[in-house]
């Protein structure tokens, strides 16, 4: 599965300001609800939290991949975030995050959809597409980018 097939352009922000991992997870879960049927933006953000809980999403790097599995989905839906100020997000290398990508995954989440973890995590290991994204001052550069770049 591309970025494409999971990011709409409508789930991707730039210079978003937020002050706490908290409110990153707030934002993450109204955006990845915006476009849904059937489920609350509480019930996201309650499973972002509880996913928190078993350890950071944080990768390094100042990146995130908050993911959680949601009842009532068929197939991934993603988010990216870019904020404006970085927020401490327990990663395991101490460094506080900046960009994001929020993903809900159905429950009985197929060997592809496991995947996608996999491939965002090595999307967002090349330092030059991470300072590209950093620097994107709006939603569509930052889209563009995310969707050019993992192509």
């Amino acid at each position: 599965m591309k970025i494409i097939e999971i990011l709409p352009a409508s789930n991707t922000c730039a210079q978003i300001n937020c002050d706490s991992k908290k409110s990153v997870l707030e934002k993450m879960s109204q955006l990845l609800t915006q476009n849904t049927q059937g489920i609350t933006q509480k019930e996201v953000f309650n499973s972002l939290i509880e996913r928190e809980k078993l350890g950071s999403t944080a990768i390094g790097y100042g990146v995130a991949i908050p993911h959680a599995r949601i009842e009532g989905i068929h197939k991934p839906i993603g988010a990216l975030l870019q904020l404006h100020q970085p927020v401490h997000f327990d990663a395991p290398d101490d460094e506080s995050v900046d960009l994001l990508f929020g993903l809900i995954m159905p429950m009985e989440c197929t060997e592809e959809q496991l995947r996608v973890l996999a491939n965002l995590a090595e999307f967002f290991s090349n330092p030059d597409l991470r300072e590209a994204l950093r620097t994107a001052r709006d939603h569509q550069t930052l889209y563009h980018l995310a969707v050019d770049k993992a192509q």
